[in-house]
């Protein structure tokens, strides 16, 4: 028989020795698996066009650990009742095993072209309003593996136009379908950082003209713009093929001396073939607490 050598015996009973303390050992499994999975709930005040969350909105959600970014930009789902899952296994944010808590926050639509938590603001096409309604959430801190639900509130971080437009002497139903309305002055791209709470929206480029978005017979227009601190120089301009251009100077009404985020500006407006007549209103876009008005006649 053939004989083993003290040194090949001694590395023999080491290995069967590390092969048990590994079978033996709990606290030799890995870390990961001890984490909780992150869960989300969520309130939203109004969207653009509905008043709730539908079947496959999605949020860019954050972890942070302090000031630091754990977790950045994950896509997180709902099915439209206001829980949010993870989009896929690797979209999934985990909690610390120790039980140190994270603080979360989301905004709203997800976009995967968002870096170092500054999200993008275009309002250029208003085309699709709840492609560039930005929600943002509240910060939820004390988040843990023991209480892993962060309930996220919304709020929106831009202004929002509404207007009622109806034809008054002179002017047709046709001619209506017809009508343009436009807002000058309008800075449209910018950006929002996640990570300050307190942060507004920063503007980048220069002023321009926007296109507001209207209904098919003229009788609505619609706008998602960046707020500002003032509209000094700002007009829409109502046009109407064949007829001309009616200008209203945004400033002439009183609640309208500034954008403000998370406010509806309402305008009604009665359009004659020889001027305007429009009555005003703010409200808040989330609860719609209408808070003032007035009457004004552009000629």
């Amino acid at each position: 028989m053939r004989k083993i050598s003290k040194f090949a015996a001694a590395a023999l009973i080491l290995a069967i020795s590390a092969a048990c303390g590994n079978n033996d050992e709990p606290a030799q499994e890995n870390q990961q698996s001890q984490r909780t999975p992150l869960q989300v709930v969520s309130q939203i005040q109004t969207r653009a066009s509905k008043e709730a969350w539908a079947s496959g909105d999605a949020i860019g959600v954050y972890s942070l650990d302090g000031t630091t970014a754990e977790y950045s930009n994950y896509r997180y789902t709902t099915t439209g009742n206001g829980v949010f899952d993870p989009a896929s296994e690797a979209s999934t944010i985990l909690l610390p095993a120790d039980n140190s808590a994270r603080s979360i926050v989301g905004y709203y639509p997800y976009s995967a072209s968002v870096s170092g938590g500054v999200i993008p603001v275009d309002v250029s096409n208003q085309e699709n309003q709840e492609a560039i309604d930005l929600l943002v959430s509240n910060t939820v801190g004390g988040v843990t593996k023991d209480s892993p639900l962060a309930n996220l509130n919304f709020y929106h971080k831009l202004s929002r136009i509404e207007m009622a437009i109806s034809p008054g002497l002179g002017i047709t139903a046709d001619q209506m379908a017809q009508m343009t309305v436009t807002l000058d002055n309008q800075y449209t791209t910018g950006s929002y950082d996640i990570m300050n709470e307190q942060s507004g929206i920063t503007v980048s480029g220069q002023p321009t003209t926007v296109s507001l978005l209207m209904a098919d017979d003229g009788t609505t227009a619609e706008a998602i713009i960046l707020p500002a601190e003032s509209t000094e120089g700002m007009s829409f301009t109502f046009t109407i093929p064949e007829m001309g251009s009616y200008t209203f100077v945004v400033g002439n009404a009183a609640g309208s001396q500034s954008f403000v985020a998370g406010n509806k500006y309402k305008y009604t407006v009665l359009i004659n073939r020889t001027g305007l007549t429009i009555t005003s209103t703010i409200e808040d876009w989330g609860a719609g607490n209408g808070e003032n008005g007035e009457n004004i006649v552009a000629e």
